[in-house]
């Protein structure tokens, strides 16, 4: 999976403000079993190669600064010729690239259940997901944050003395690098992770953008998203 630390490693002027851009090549990753995305080596994954990905979407999507957004400028770039001529270029259907603004947090996981062809590239507020009990790649970090949501999956957990189902999913989230946290001897998670889905809904509709850029979460249960799936 690529991370935001190892496109920081290749001294890119926009560090800090790719999370959309590097969820976006972890998606092409995913969704073309690793023919279209940066290069993966030893160490996992080339700094160089990851660096470039990034200004390709960031070219795509007319924006050199600032943040890549989810509205307008991932879909544009995640959805544009170039990177459907890279799909099959390398003998792949281009995937379908849908973006919803507004889309249920219910209507979503069922869109994702039991389809491993199809991911999600989520924005959520990091400190609500954190105070939610969410996986975290940072325990310091609180504003938007762009996630790939895939894999989603009911599964039996115990409760008590009795098993019940919950819906599960895989999260790539950039900022799980592994590295180790600060003033501690543990580390945060590292590369692909599953866990509850239902643990980012908050998260989700605390996301703080509405298309206009005005400052304005989405609402409890909703999501703005960028839909992908497999050719």
């Amino acid at each position: 999976m690529t991370t935001l630390r190892t496109q920081l490693r290749s001294g890119s002027g926009t560090e800090g403000e790719d999370c959309v851009a590097v969820s976006g090549c972890n998606a092409l990753l995913l969704l073309s079993h690793g023919a279209v995305g940066p290069r993966v080596v030893k160490p996992p994954q080339d700094p160089q190669s990851v660096a470039s990905w990034v200004r390709f979407l960031r070219r795509l999507a007319s924006r050199p600064t600032g943040p890549l957004l989810i509205h307008g400028d991932g879909y544009e770039a995640l959805s544009s010729p170039e990177v459907k001529a890279a799909f099959r270029s390398a003998g792949l259907r281009p995937p379908t690239v849908e973006y919803r603004y507004g889309m249920p947090f219910g209507e979503l996981r069922a869109w994702l259940a039991n389809r491993p062809d199809r991911c999600a590239i989520l924005p959520v507020d990091y400190g609500v997901a954190r105070r939610d009990g969410c996986p975290m790649g940072s325990t310091t970090f609180s504003g938007g944050h762009a996630i790939v949501v895939t894999d989603v999956r009911r599964k039996r957990v115990r409760r008590g003395r009795r098993y019940v189902r919950r819906w599960f999913a895989t999260i790539g989230d950039p900022l799980m690098d592994g590295r180790r946290r600060p003033g501690s001897l543990t580390r945060y998670p590292k590369g692909w992770l599953t866990t509850r889905l239902y643990r980012y809904r908050r998260a989700a509709g605390a996301f703080g953008s509405a298309p206009d850029g005005t400052p304005r979460p989405i609402g409890f249960g909703r999501t703005v998203c960028i839909l992908l799936e497999r050719g």
